[in-house]
């Protein structure tokens, strides 16, 4: 076994338990979120009455409206994804730091700098090693969620091809935030690394979600992440965004600047 691989064995195995107590979380969320969707849907009336009070514009931003929460699409799509893109990608970013900025801030990384292994190989170790943990953690969430519908919902004719690609969405969003914290996580410390991609992932939900509701705001959304991975609108639409590609092109290009960086480091 060579040393590229060793290291990103154990750099998965390193971050393998963070991302099983956050996916036990929240499959146990989604089952409490999916044992809730029966009364949801037998109450379809009042929903309806309740929304007609609240702002159109701001439905439409969130991606909510009386007829998608009662469905099983749109209810998984709004009940759901929002809170587990937030709490994902800030997962994400605080394993980036640690993997990544805070060696190089207590300078643990000067022994793996002594090893027969180049600097290339190390980021790329630790990238693929999130990489892997992220994959994992998202298929048991789609996982959890198939059995949760089928135990604990009347559903029974159900579309899981529309459960992949808000999966994959999610997927897309938190690959794109892992680069961006892996190229900053190069330059700066963990705690900067940590607020700061924090901060953007907020900002730019917040941004998807005030162009939504002001037509002098909408310029906001093209500075959003989320507004094109459409993350909130795949329920209804039922397709990925072209844009998406972009998104990954993009997150290739910024993994490959961090890596050039953080070969280029002054660790001393």
């Amino acid at each position: 076994m060579n040393n590229f691989t060793s290291l990103l064995i154990f750099e998965t195995k390193k971050f393998f338990k963070p991302f099983l107590i956050f996916s036990t979380i929240w499959m146990l969320m989604i089952f409490l979120f999916m044992s809730f969707f029966d009364s949801i849907k037998q109450n379809a009336q009042q929903i309806i009455d309740l929304y007609a009070s609240f702002p159109k514009e701001l439905l439409q931003a969130v991606g909510k409206d009386s007829t998608s929460i009662t469905n099983i699409y749109g209810y998984v799509g709004s009940a759901i994804m929002l809170y587990l893109f937030l709490s994902g990608c800030i997962l994400v970013i605080f394993v980036v730091s640690n993997s990544l900025s805070q060696e190089i801030s207590n300078h643990n990384i000067l022994f793996l700098l002594s090893k027969p292994i180049s600097r290339l190989k190390i980021y790329t170790a630790k990238f693929f090693a999130i990489f892997i943990n992220i994959v994992l953690s998202d298929l048991l969430l789609f996982l959890s969620l198939v059995v949760s519908i089928k135990i604990l919902t009347k559903e029974t004719e159900v579309d899981y091809h529309i459960f992949i690609l808000i999966f994959l969405a999610l997927f897309i969003l938190q690959f794109f935030f892992m680069s961006v914290a892996e190229l900053i996580g190069a330059k700066l410390n963990s705690g900067k690394t940590t607020a700061i991609v924090s901060f953007l992932i907020i900002l730019s939900y917040l941004f998807n979600l005030i162009s939504g509701m002001s037509e002098n705001a909408g310029f906001l959304k093209y500075i959003s992440p989320n507004f094109y991975v459409g993350l909130e609108k795949i329920s209804e639409t039922r397709e990925l965004k072209f844009e998406n590609i972009a998104i990954i092109v993009l997150a290739i290009g910024l993994i490959i600047v961090g890596g050039y960086l953080f070969k280029n480091k002054d660790i001393e």
